[in-house]
């Protein structure tokens, strides 16, 4: 597990607090509260969704102003594709020196890299390779902050309408009593989980299961209410898997009925 990096919304004043699950956040909360004697109000925890491509695509990003007392010029053609490696982000440079000095190939690096932290619907754009494949510059109006604004505009253009939402997938294990296990399977099923595994520990069932964290912030009291307190669970992140169309149309604001 990863300790809670906290952060400040200047918009509302709030600090955000990061953390691998609601029992995480709720063990922080309580320490403010015990160690610093501090009165917390909490709001209902984020989900940490990402993005990523729903098609490859090849645009041209530009920035070209000739107005003012510094003229930009810049454009580049970026390929991008969906490919899960090492990094989130994978930057390819197929240009030689001559064609574009290394000098503006790491600002169009640095452009595209800026403008895929935050992608079309607000999150983070993951498993994404972007190759660098054509460029044109000028001979006194060309610099880098004018191939970091191409590199952008790019990168704005490639994700308009073409994202994936990618919703975080917990890995979840629930010990419960045989006599609650019909209870504890519906009430899983309703969460969209999917239940891998039901196995025998002794006099108890074992449910091995894979459910959305969305679902799962108001997990610990149903399964506590549904079990009469005798179920246990634990949860851990899994991976990211593409999210039903209606949760991307309601965090656009859309009509999801």
């Amino acid at each position: 597990t990863q300790t809670p990096i906290c952060g400040k919304d200047f918009k509302t004043g709030q600090t955000l607090m990061n953390g691998m699950g609601v029992l995480h956040l709720e063990i922080k909360q309580h320490r403010m509260e015990r160690d610093f004697g501090l009165k917390v109000r909490v709001g209902k925890p984020r989900v940490s969704y990402r993005e990523t491509l729903r098609r490859s695509v090849k645009v041209w990003g530009e920035c070209i102003r000739q107005t003012g007392t510094a003229p930009l010029f810049a454009r580049v053609e970026l390929a991008f594709e969906h490919f899960r490696g090492h990094q989130p982000i994978t930057f390819v440079n197929t240009l030689d020196s001559a064609k574009l000095p290394p000098v503006f190939v790491n600002a169009v690096e640095q452009g595209v890299r800026s403008a895929l932290q935050s992608g079309e619907v607000g999150y983070p754009v993951i498993d994404v390779a972007v190759r660098l494949t054509n460029a044109e510059t000028h001979q006194t109006d060309s610099n880098e902050i004018a191939f970091q604004a191409a590199a952008a505009q790019a990168v704005n253009t490639a994700l308009k309408d073409n994202i994936v939402l990618l919703e975080p997938v917990m890995r979840l294990e629930v010990t419960v009593p045989e006599e609650y296990l019909g209870p504890v399977t519906a009430d899983l099923n309703a969460r969209r989980a999917e239940i891998q595994d039901v196995l025998f520990r002794g006099n108890l069932r074992v449910i091995e299961a894979q459910v959305p964290l969305a679902r799962t912030f108001d997990y610990a009291d149903t399964v506590r209410s549904l079990s009469q307190g005798r179920a246990s669970y634990t949860l851990e992140p899994h991976r990211y898997e593409p999210a039903p169309d209606e949760v991307l149309r309601r965090l656009l604001g859309e009509d999801v009925n």
